[in-house]
């Protein structure tokens, strides 16, 4: 019996002692994929943890539509590629890690994928994936023969060949932009000489290897080398208020214990803060009221509107009513949306059949220059115009069918050009 006992005290211990080492081997690590945002004069900073995937990407993850592999001669397979390309700069903080895999999403089963790692233009490395499993709108990932190591100083494209019938349309997954112009809306149909597709950014992934295993206690920030939080964040994003004017540089580490882990630096411009926008002053008496329009922010809208309905106007001509509206703004007003892309205008409009509107042409003018579109009557498509100096013309829109001439009435200026979308 006592013999007994003594081997369950050894087992026990043995048992105790590999739990342990296995404990000891979780590698720590930093926090990666680290971003900032300034907006005036707060710094919004976002990272992901440091055991969490490593990804480079352009695209957001979120599956739009897709571009079509449709050719023209049905005798033959269509084959085109898509891909987010990288340069030495974007990779700067991931050199000397290994890529993995490649992942991607499309819409429609297709003969043949294959995923490619260029370097320099060069393909160093690719892999084929099996679409005996294939499922629509689901990602998939295709590890590479060959792990990748990101060299310093290199270009890097991550590109995904789909190989499908001639009519094939939604085949390669993207967002809904806007695009990273010449980065993450690269197309292709030799696999050498891309260009932007313009739509969105594909759905194309690249997967570094990761050592990192431990789950961190928290995350510290650094503006310039000064600790700015107060209580270790639990989260992996953080809002830095009132920072000054200028270049600043920050850092997240990762807390494990009494040690810090601490990522690569990344910079953001605080902008000077910009003046509130005096509406009116009223003197009444002893008493002066004065109101005022607060500066703008990037919401990611730019308006002055409430948004919130009220009421409407409308043309006064009974033959041909036509009315014009606009929001205008100035340098002071778009301080924090510099860099910013405009996708869209939005009107809104009363769907009445005392109000209906049988066509609208939206104008956007920089710097006393038109940039015009307008709704074409015959394919019911946005046609876009050059752009045109704002001198007093008086503009006429002639559809020719297979193209539109804008005219002017009180000069001899004349452009035309075929639909393009």
């Amino acid at each position: 019996m006592k013999k007994c006992l003594l081997l369950a005290k050894g087992f026990l211990a043995t048992v105790l002692f590999t739990v342990c080492a296995l404990t000891a081997n979780a590698t720590a690590g930093a926090p990666h994929t680290l971003k900032a945002t300034a907006n005036y004069n707060t710094v919004l900073l976002d990272w992901e943890a440091p055991a969490d995937d490593i990804k480079l990407k352009w695209h957001s993850e979120y599956d739009y539509d897709a571009a079509d592999g449709i050719s023209y001669n049905s005798e033959e397979m269509t084959a085109f590629y898509v891909s987010n390309y990288f340069e030495a700069e974007d990779l700067k903080n991931f050199v000397g890690k290994q890529v993995k895999s490649i992942s991607y999403m499309q819409y429609r089963a297709v003969y043949k994928v294959t995923a490619l790692v260029y370097v320099n233009g060069k393909v160093v490395s690719t892999g084929v994936d099996d679409q005996a499993n294939f499922d629509s709108g689901e990602e998939k990932e295709i590890v590479l023969d060959t792990p990748v190591t990101i060299p310093a100083g290199a270009s890097m494209r991550f590109a995904v060949k789909f190989e499908c019938g001639s009519n094939m349309d939604m085949v390669a997954s993207r967002d809904n932009g806007p695009a990273v112009f010449g980065k993450g809306d690269c197309i292709s149909f030799d696999g050498e000489t891309w260009s932007s597709d313009n739509g969105g950014n594909f759905w194309v992934t690249a997967h570094l290897v990761n050592d990192a295993t431990q789950s961190a206690d928290g995350y510290n920030v650094y503006c310039d080398g000064v600790k700015i939080n107060s209580e270790l964040i639990t989260e992996t994003e953080f809002e830095a208020t009132n920072q000054t004017k200028g270049v600043h540089n920050y850092t997240v580490s990762a807390v494990y214990g009494a040690e810090e882990v601490e990522s690569y630096s990344v910079s953001a411009t605080v902008n000077v803060f910009p003046a509130p926008s005096i509406l009116s002053i009223d003197n009444n008496l002893f008493t002066n009221t004065i109101s005022w329009q607060a500066p703008l922010l990037n919401s990611g809208t730019l308006t002055w509107s409430n948004q919130e309905l009220l009421n409407g106007i409308g043309g006064t001509s009974t033959s041909s009513p036509k009315i014009w509206i606009k929001n205008e703004f100035d340098a002071a007003d778009l301080i924090s949306f510099v860099g910013s892309q405009l996708s869209a205008v939005n009107v809104f409009f009363f769907k009445e059949e005392s109000s209906e509107v049988s066509s609208c042409v939206v104008y956007v003018v920089e710097n006393d220059k038109i940039v015009l579109s307008y709704v074409c009557d015959d394919c019911g498509e946005t046609v876009s115009v050059e752009t045109i100096e704002a001198a007093g013309h008086d503009y006429t829109y002639t559809n020719n069918g297979e193209n539109h001439t804008v005219g002017c009435n009180n000069c001899d200026y004349s452009a035309t050009e075929g639909h393009t979308y």
